[in-house]
């Protein structure tokens, strides 16, 4: 659909416009307490945070200590790995990189007697990976995957990637292929009714393409959650 690719260009795009204007920081923190020290992992949006503030212990457990809840926990949460994983967005495109953190764990404030920032990378948060992994998923997380899928829905984007096919995975991805043909072909139906109407046929066909393509993302997720429980790698990306 001529719409889609208008828009998927546009997503990619705005991909490194994100990264400036919806950054964000993986953060690689060494943790000291009385009984050891080390490595910790967050991601934190830079409006929440002051990088010149970020050699000062004290600042790094305030700024860190859960802000996306709106409310102080006295602890830092964080996790033990941060993963590298790298995929094409785009078919031909150059690889991309993206991370997502595992293993998460916390600890109370009092026990920390230093926290430093040892590593920073700078990344956009509108690009995330959507399926929740583990430290062992790395045995098939690096190998090139067996098959690309991309859908779109209305606010976001989805890239998965199969890297092993089952009997039931296949099944999902045809569902999804066919939400995804029915999507299109429903959205040039309501163009093309809103083409040829004028007056009030015109603005009730605007609030159906309206309707449909709200309900588009939710429909999608729908079927992209059952995706979870196989070998599968989803970066969606949210919103244009």
């Amino acid at each position: 659909m001529k719409r889609f690719l208008v828009t998927l260009i546009a997503c990619w795009g705005l991909i490194n416009i994100a990264k400036a204007e919806y950054n964000g920081y993986f953060l690689e923190l060494e943790i000291t307490t009385a009984e050891a020290t080390f490595t910790g992992h967050v991601y934190v949006a830079a409006v929440y945070v002051d990088q010149d503030s970020f050699a000062n212990t004290d600042y790094l457990k305030q700024a860190l200590d859960r802000l996306d809840r709106g409310y102080n926990n006295d602890s830092l949460e964080f996790y033990r790995h941060r993963l590298t994983y790298g995929y094409h967005w785009l078919e031909g495109h150059p690889q991309d990189t993206i991370y997502t953190l595992v293993e998460a764990d916390s600890l109370p404030l009092s026990a920390i007697i230093e926290l430093k920032v040892v590593d920073q990378i700078d990344f956009g948060y509108l690009l995330s990976v959507s399926t929740s992994h583990s430290l062992s998923d790395t045995s098939w997380m690096f190998q090139e995957p067996e098959a690309e899928l991309m859908v779109g829905g209305y606010f976001c984007s989805w890239d998965i990637m199969i890297h092993e096919y089952t009997p039931e995975l296949e099944t999902i991805i045809a569902q999804i292929d066919i939400t995804d043909t029915l999507m299109k072909h429903q959205q040039h139906l309501l163009e093309e009714l809103m083409h040829y109407s004028d007056g009030h046929y015109y603005h009730a066909a605007k609030q159906l393409q309206r309707d449909h393509e709200e309900s588009m993302d939710d429909t999608f997720w729908a079927l992209i959650r059952q995706l979870f429980a196989y070998k599968v790698v989803v970066v969606a990306f949210c919103s244009c």
